[in-house]
């Protein structure tokens, strides 16, 4: 099963069938729903209007869920918006640790609150990350089996405002700390993914690139289930380069697995 470009674990997708179900008898809860907190500079309205304008785009009929309480015809894939690519980070780029990497960037203007696409990939709770099929092909020695673990860990992305409140849903991880997720490596369609930091640094400086953030990661349930929408929160130029805040808490995450890393390649 996909959806919006997701792929869903079978514990997640029991629960996806069961959030849908639910949503549909709470009459108060409006079909798109935006559940993460944005920068003061936006207004939650306009990047609620953003998401419905991206999901019109993908021909989904979402006025006729808010007027029958009718299931979102949800498509398979989320292409990303039709001015954005996927580029190889130049060799002057001021973050080192970037040049040679994939990133994203605007291959025209973009107005702000728009948005880019769906951060894609495949959903699972965190106690399921050895099963996922990546990780199951890894290499069985210790460095590989580290290595494909920093790749799948490099790629996920929380449904942060979803976990906190998880006690306010009969699902598998309620009430046990299990965290519901989506990670995009092995994902080749969604350019969200490719989406870097604006530091210089990530391990050992505050500094950022000129123009700094232009996105934001929008969580937005749509019928009860999260979706990570990337959206912009200010014009961006073309030829500018997408960049996001992955927070202090996931770079000590990779920090910590790159430590690992080195320990083990002593």
């Amino acid at each position: 099963e996909k959806v919006l470009g997701c792929t869903f674990s079978h514990r997640a997708a029991a629960l996806f069938k069961r959030r849908r179900k639910w949503s549909l008898r709470q009459r108060e809860i409006s079909a798109v729903r935006i559940t993460s907190q944005v920068p003061h500079a936006q207004d939650l309205r306009n990047v609620r209007d953003a998401v419905m304008a991206y999901l019109v785009s993908l021909g989904v009929d979402v006025g006729v869920s808010l007027a029958y309480g009718v299931p979102i015809n949800f498509p398979r894939e989320a292409p990303s918006h039709r001015s954005v690519e996927q580029y190889t980070v130049d060799s002057s780029d001021a973050r080192v640790s970037l040049r040679g990497e994939f990133g994203c960037r605007a291959t025209d203007i973009i107005p702000a609150n728009t948005v880019i696409g769906v951060y894609t990939g495949h959903c699972f709770f965190n106690d399921e990350m050895f099963a996922m099929i990546e990780m199951m092909i890894a290499p069985t020695d210790g460095v590989s089996r580290l290595k494909a673990e920093r790749d799948v860990e490099s790629g996920i992305q929380e449904f942060t405002r979803f976990n906190r409140q998880s006690k306010r849903f009969d699902g598998p991880a309620a009430g046990k700390g299990e965290l519901l997720m989506v990670s995009s490596f092995g994902d080749d369609q969604g350019v969200c993914g490719r989406i870097n930091d604006a530091l210089v640094d990530v391990y050992d400086s505050n500094e950022l690139v000129d123009d700094g953030y232009n996105v934001i990661c929008v969580e937005a349930e749509l019928q009860g289930w999260p979706f990570l929408f990337v959206c912009t929160t200010r014009d961006v130029r073309a030829g500018s380069d997408l960049r996001m805040d992955y927070t202090g808490y996931y770079w000590e995450r990779i920090g910590e697995m790159k430590r690992r890393l080195d320990f083990v390649q002593l």
